[in-house]
């Protein structure tokens, strides 16, 4: 970010969910630190388990597993 020095980050959990804890650490922690820095900060909570594509990779991965 020191480097490129955006405007605007977007910051996005790479959790298979995302709970309690992983928002107040993101959209608390991170979101006021980087804001501190002068960015605008986005937060997207969204888990990677709501992602569509994701749950297909694991059902395929699960599928290959149990024919094992």
């Amino acid at each position: 970010l020191k480097e490129t020095r955006p405007k605007s980050v977007t910051l996005v959990p790479l959790l298979l969910v995302c709970g309690n804890h992983t928002k107040e650490d993101i959209a608390g922690v991170w979101k006021t630190e980087l804001e501190k820095q002068g960015y605008q900060v986005n937060v997207r909570m969204q888990g990677l388990g709501e992602n569509k594509a994701i749950r297909q990779l694991y059902m395929e991965h699960i599928k290959a597993m149990l024919k094992d």
